[in-house]
């Protein structure tokens, strides 16, 4: 019998900022979402794989 693949997918918090990558994001006073190391509000909720792509984009500053 073949092993049952696991299908979760990873999913992480990417500040769009600093580059920072990070598992849970910060709430501030107001109640966003923030990025825990700059305080930034510009965070996206990516897949891992999504992530690299991302950070490509990030350098290019596209």
């Amino acid at each position: 019998m073949k092993k049952k693949e696991n299908k979760r997918e990873i999913r992480i918090w990417v500040c769009t900022n600093c580059g920072t990558k990070f598992l849970k994001a910060w709430v501030d006073r107001r109640g966003v979402l923030v990025c825990p190391q700059c305080g930034s509000p510009s965070i996206e909720n990516v897949n891992l794989h999504e992530y690299e792509d991302l950070r490509r984009r990030l350098r290019r500053g596209i």
